[in-house]
């Protein structure tokens, strides 16, 4: 059976993108290839005249407009609003065919002061343009002067993509906008690398690896938590190579398969990294229900934490595509158990390695064939009970970002149960799903999301979609094509403090049918805690823990550990909850601190005075004293 007008990995992205457009509202039903969708812009005062494009519409606020949807990915625009005694105010949307986007404005008097913006780009010399208008001035360069509102800056250079963003100029403040630009004909790669297992059993992104796109002069490094960018690599499919070394230890990893689409990002790219020699590899063929070759079948394949687990769906599963005679492989796969998956549009989507179990070994081979039938599955059902919480960690390129995941983790399951004192699932308790993803460099916010799946056949993926304006607005920020995810993490670099996102979820099927939006989520991300004392030298046996008081917070808690955190060290003692007033508390616990031991502490501050509403934490740095 051939894929009659698109190669498998397109097939099902195109599956995945009907209906969306990679659009900017996540919408239950239809879909189209083109047409017009609805714009209702509002504003705070109204009467403020609409531009679309830089072109006026001949309307004011309040008003509903018809503005195009354009096809495949989507068409973009700039809507700008100004009115007399207040500054411009633009911002990039994107409207699905057939649906509503609400936009709602608050404008900025003229007499709000001024701002600053620092351009630069690499490379440099392009053309900036703000709010459509331009500038005179080429990268880099200072735009001083600017009214405080929300603004569009935009760069132009010959030979490269047009790239615009959005950027928030506050009262006498410096707000700082640099891009890499990317060349016609390319694209870029986002993703992690990370420790399968070589290292410890807890999955860590590893840090000064080598990332490189083979057959090509591309590299980059992994920056804080395993996160790397390649810019500029040509479209087409290519093979990622990583490689790094842990004391004695040669790490090696590779991702086969990655597309990569003229001035479009190709995020998740994400590889499991394992000692040099211990790679197996998975090999089959993918066959209809009447026992004919299915060509361009997608295959699927994601590491279980271990026996009976569902896989770690924060990592990016690797994927590849049969060929004319049905037959796939993966190539170099860490040894462990992994669940694999294959789907093709129109054929049910076949899942294996939940039991049986699939284990694969260094140097081996395991077979894992695979019956796909015609299916008439019908819409999906939307995801249930989303979640979302919000974390502000320190950046940071030591051991630390192993303890910060690992407290994470830990606010999670106190928020999720309710109870202060809960601790993670451990890796002995089955069919659960280890969460290790964390914010990349320069990042001190991300959002967890998590859902219950739907449970319906044929699922090949979600779509994702964020809001900061509750109920409406949703802009689509990911296409999840995982037929393995639960949860995924928004380390958006541009999540702010004290800003509230919404977040709902929709499942896409191989027959490019999706689902309604799951309910909607908030998270409201704090700043970060700041820790006082005792930092860094000695202290007594009975130290009181203080911090700076956090806007925002409503309760506190403090948590001390005798060795370096990490998944499998609980806290040797922790305080009760403290309300937002109390920014100090004394060592109660049982046991007596150790003279001449190093202890470690952390300050834990929540958003919310109920443990059961908290949607946002800050977990302060990792403090460190030792006993007298």
């Amino acid at each position: 059976m051939r894929n009659l007008t698109i190669a498998g990995a397109g097939a099902l992205l195109v599956v995945l993108l009907a209906g969306c457009g990679g659009s900017s509202e996540v919408t239950g039903g239809g879909g189209g290839t083109g047409g017009s969708g609805n714009l209702v812009v509002r504003s705070t005062p109204a009467g403020a005249t609409i531009q679309v494009d830089g072109r006026e519409v001949g309307r004011r606020t309040p008003a509903t407009l018809d503005v195009s949807t354009g096809s495949g990915l989507g068409a973009e625009h700039v809507i700008t609003l100004s009115l007399a005694g207040y500054n411009l105010w633009s911002r990039l949307i994107t409207v699905t065919e057939g649906d509503t986007f609400t936009l709602e404005a608050t404008l900025t008097p003229t007499s709000a002061g001024r701002g600053t913006i620092e351009a630069t780009s690499v490379p440099t010399g392009a053309r900036i343009y703000l709010d459509g208008v331009d500038t005179g001035r080429t990268t880099p360069a200072t735009l001083a002067n600017v009214p405080v509102s929300q603004h569009i800056i935009e760069y132009r250079l010959n030979g490269f993509h047009p790239f615009r963003e959005e950027i928030a100029v506050e009262v006498n403040r410096i707000q700082r906008s640099s891009p890499t630009l990317t060349r016609v004909g390319h694209g870029r790669i986002t993703g992690r690398v990370v420790d399968g297992g070589a290292l410890s059993d807890a999955v860590a992104g590893l840090v000064g690896a080598e990332v490189s796109v083979r057959g090509t002069d591309i590299s980059v490094r992994t920056t804080t938590y395993g996160i790397f960018t390649l810019p500029n690599v040509p479209a087409g499919v290519h093979t990622l190579n990583v490689a790094t070394t842990a004391g004695t230890l040669q790490l090696v990893g590779t991702r086969e398969g990655v597309t990569v689409l003229d001035g479009r990002t190709t995020a998740n790219a994400d590889i499991v990294a394992a000692r040099s020699g211990a790679m197996g590899r998975i090999e089959g063929r993918v066959v209809d229900g009447r026992g004919r070759a299915v060509e361009g079948a997608m295959l699927f394949a994601s590491q279980a934490a271990g026996q009976d687990f569902l896989p770690d769906s924060t990592i990016a599963p690797q994927q590849a595509e049969s060929d004319a005679d049905g037959n796939y492989a993966f190539t170099s796969v860490p040894e462990g158990f992994w669940v694999v998956t294959a789907a093709f549009p129109d054929l049910a989507t076949v899942t294996h390695g939940m039991g049986p179990q699939i284990y694969v070994t260094a140097g081996r081979t395991v077979v894992v064939n695979f019956e796909l039938p015609l299916t008439t599955t019908p819409r999906p059902s939307p995801p249930r009970s989303l979640d979302a919480v919000a974390f502000t960690m320190p950046a940071t390129a030591s051991r630390a970002p192993g303890g910060y995941a690992a407290i994470r983790d830990r606010l999670l399951a106190i928020s999720r149960s309710g109870r202060w004192n809960a601790r993670p699932t451990r890796a002995t308790d089955k069919r659960v799903v280890q969460r290790t993803r964390t914010a990349p460099a320069g990042s001190l916010i991300e959002v967890d999301l998590s859902w219950l799946v739907p449970g319906d056949p044929d699922i090949i993926g979600y779509y994702i979609g964020r809001s900061t304006q509750g109920n409406t607005g949703f802009s689509l920020i990911e296409d999840l094509l995982n037929p393995h995810a639960g949860l995924w993490i928004d380390y958006d670099a541009r999540l702010a403090p004290g800003q509230s996102y919404f977040y709902r979820v929709s499942a896409v099927n191989s027959r490019g049918l999706h689902s309604d939006p799951s309910g909607v989520a908030e998270a409201r991300p704090l700043g970060q805690v700041q820790v006082l004392s005792p930092d860094g030298g000695s202290a007594s046996a009975t130290p009181t823990f203080s911090w700076e008081a956090l806007p925002g917070a409503f309760l506190y808690g403090v948590q001390l550990f005798d060795q370096f955190p990490n998944g499998a060290v609980d806290p040797v003692w922790e305080s009760e909850i403290l309300m937002a007033a109390q920014t100090s508390v004394a060592y109660s616990g049982s046991a007596a601190l150790q003279p001449g031991r190093t202890y470690y502490w952390v300050v834990l501050a929540g958003n919310s005075a109920s443990i059961n509403s908290i949607n946002g934490w800050s977990i302060s740095k990792l403090a460190r004293f030792t006993v007298q």
